[in-house]
């Protein structure tokens, strides 16, 4: 069993689980509140800024021209990612640029950064990697379920959000996030790989919790 599949069992029943979180469902047969997804994207396009920022610092920190390759790479894809789904989104909304400047943040997006940046700090880039790999994975994850068991009302205003996440290029780079993290910790031992379980299962919280944050439009 890889590493990766280890991550992948310590979470999937939780996973499965997210599936059925209100705003996932809501979002999903079309019933969400424009409101409630205005929220969520201001709060997830800063979220992402700063995403960008720590594999910025995760480039700078390694000295392997592969990991420092794929940081940049995916640099470049997460800003496509925003400029592709969260910029068109905030337009229809009528989110203003300076709207988007002036945001408060969310406390619970803003913990979920700080955890990340925590953990890059305290193990290096494996541990960056492993905590960031949550956040890809479980979006790949819930847009193809979501797709394929046909939970998704095709007159839901917010049908593309579940198909960009399902698609195949998504999921190529996903899968390149799974294969560098399993070349990490090809020699990891027990104890370190019992700790990224530990930092993989934190990230689930942090996004169920950043789900709920939206849903309740809180601060």
């Amino acid at each position: 069993m890889s590493f990766t599949e280890e991550l992948y069992k310590s979470v999937k029943d939780k996973w499965e689980g997210m599936l059925k979180v209100p705003f996932i469902m809501e979002m999903a047969d079309g019933s969400l509140s424009r409101e409630k997804y205005r929220h969520y994207m201001l709060q997830d396009y800063a979220y992402l800024k700063e995403y960008i920022g720590i594999l910025g610092t995760m480039e700078r920190m390694t000295d392997k021209e592969e990991y420092k390759e794929f940081f940049a790479q995916t640099k470049v894809a997460i800003q496509e990612e925003i400029n592709s789904v969260h910029v068109p989104n905030m337009r229809e909304l009528g989110i203003a640029d300076d709207e988007i400047k002036n945001a408060k943040r969310a406390k619970q997006a803003v913990e979920y950064n700080d955890y990340v940046k925590a953990a890059v700090a305290r193990g290096g880039v494996v541990y960056g990697a492993t905590a960031m790999l949550h956040c890809s994975w479980l979006y790949a994850y819930i847009g193809k379920r979501m797709v394929e068991d046909k939970k998704v009302d095709q007159a839901s205003p917010y049908a593309g959000w579940f198909y960009v996440y399902a698609g195949d290029e998504y999921h190529a780079a996903n899968q390149s996030w799974i294969d560098m993290v399993d070349a990490m910790t090809a020699m990891a031992g027990r104890e370190e790989k019992d700790e990224l379980i530990r930092i993989f299962s934190d990230c689930l919280e942090y996004e169920r919790g950043f789900f709920d944050m939206a849903y309740n439009m809180r601060f």
